[in-house]
């Protein structure tokens, strides 16, 4: 898997959203407890944060989750062999 550029938020929006925590979680509830967990053990649960992040962001009109992105960087990175 390849992470796109700290600084391209293009790029990371479309990552973020290329993992639907909704349907992966069955709920926005789920999903929005797996992300607030930020327990980071797992690469699901990585991008189940960024996506509610990129959700957030897209709520408040605002790039908060691009420091998000950045905070989770060596966590993806080290996951990301792991699966998709």
């Amino acid at each position: 898997m390849e992470l796109p550029d700290e600084n391209d938020q293009v790029a990371i929006t479309k990552f973020a959203m290329s993992f639907n925590a909704y349907e992966v979680y069955g709920s926005f509830e789920k999903a929005s407890e797996v992300a607030k967990s930020s327990r980071r053990s797992s690469l699901e649960e990585l991008r189940a944060e960024l996506f509610m992040a990129v959700r957030g962001s897209n709520h408040r009109r605002d790039d908060a989750f691009m420091n998000m992105y950045k905070e989770l960087k060596p966590y993806l990175e080290k996951y990301a062999g792991d699966k998709t």
